[in-house]
């Protein structure tokens, strides 16, 4: 039985950002992290620390590819986090393009909270025995 918080976690690897209120297009992004498959078919298995993200063209035949619509592009979530600008995805295809605002939305309303629960529960763990609230550093250490 798994626990709710990798329930959670899984909960929270996968999101719709809508190009426009009438949802004429959207974009299905995706996180992809250590042990994960992924790629055309799963035939890959993702071997690093740092998740990645992944961008699919929703719209697109979900005959041809998929529920998620068309693989787009891949990046690294360490770079997509520090970004502040919008994303072009395919500089061939217009359409395939965040604006700054877009990129805010996947920021704040997926990214961000994915890292928080993902690997805030960790950094939030009790220090270990051998720190305490009053243990100090010396100014001097030399001396």
């Amino acid at each position: 039985m798994s626990s709710p918080y990798n329930h959670q976690r899984e909960a929270t690897k996968e999101f719709t950002l809508r190009d426009s209120p009438s949802g004429d297009g959207s974009w299905t992004v995706c996180i992809v992290e250590e042990g994960d498959r992924y790629g055309l078919d799963d035939c890959l298995t993702h071997d690093r620390p740092d998740p990645m993200v992944e961008f699919y063209d929703a719209p697109q035949d979900p005959e041809k590819f998929g529920r998620r619509g068309q693989f787009v592009a891949r990046y690294y979530l360490s770079t997509l986090i520090q970004t502040r600008a919008g994303l072009d995805l395919d500089a061939g295809i217009p359409a395939w393009t965040l604006d700054t605002e877009q990129m805010r939305t996947v920021r704040e309303h997926f990214l961000i909270p994915f890292v928080r629960a993902r690997f805030m529960p960790i950094l939030s763990e009790s220090p270990p025995d051998c720190v305490s609230e009053t243990s100090s550093i010396p100014s001097n250490p030399g001396a």
